[in-house]
């Protein structure tokens, strides 16, 4: 890449145009399966399962995919600054796993044994307001006494809108910091 007359934005640009459309269509084909399992669920003999069919709304699998993407996009964004710090594609692998793995690790221990917090430090983290978008969205009223606002609806708006400005700044600050020459 050294050698070629590409420059580091044109770089860039790539990757995050890939990581878009791999992410969108990760997102997409999520959508698709939660659509046919409420399918096959509506076609069960089991009442309650059929019932369980009527609770997962397309308001509900839409949401769901954004977070999805938007998660999906926060990595895309750290991956790359990750990269960019280190010398070796091997380092930036090992560092970059540990960072998404460790804190998505610990959030979903945290909310197994305790269920969301009402602490605002908890949704600092990406993984939060991801896991606090699915639980709210698919059980709105188990969760409308831990909100942040007064209506679960506005909520979900915030992790969102939350969840995508972190995405603009991982990757404004991977744009600043991203060098080519960290690619070989």
């Amino acid at each position: 890449l050294l050698t070629l007359p590409i420059s580091r934005t044109d770089i860039l640009i790539s990757k995050v145009f890939t990581g878009i459309i791999l992410s969108g269509l990760f997102s997409i084909m999520n959508g698709v399966g939660m659509i046919a399992f409420r399918y096959i669920l509506t076609t069960a003999d089991d009442p309650l399962l059929r019932l369980l069919a009527t609770d997962l709304s397309n308001t509900m699998i839409a949401m769901i995919s954004l977070s999805i993407l938007l998660s999906a996009m926060v990595s895309m964004g750290l991956g790359i600054s990750f990269v960019s710090y280190v010398n070796d594609i091997k380092t930036a692998e090992i560092v970059y796993m540990l960072s998404m793995m460790l804190p998505a690790l610990g959030v979903a221990i945290y909310v197994i044994g305790n269920g969301l917090p009402n602490n605002v430090w908890f949704y600092v983290l990406p993984w939060g307001n991801t896991i606090a978008i699915l639980l709210k969205t698919l059980y709105p009223v188990t969760y409308e006494y831990s909100a942040i606002s007064s209506s679960v609806g506005l909520d979900i708006g915030l992790h969102l809108l939350y969840l995508f400005v972190f995405t603009l700044g991982t990757l404004i600050l991977s744009g600043r910091i991203f060098k080519r020459e960290n690619l070989i």
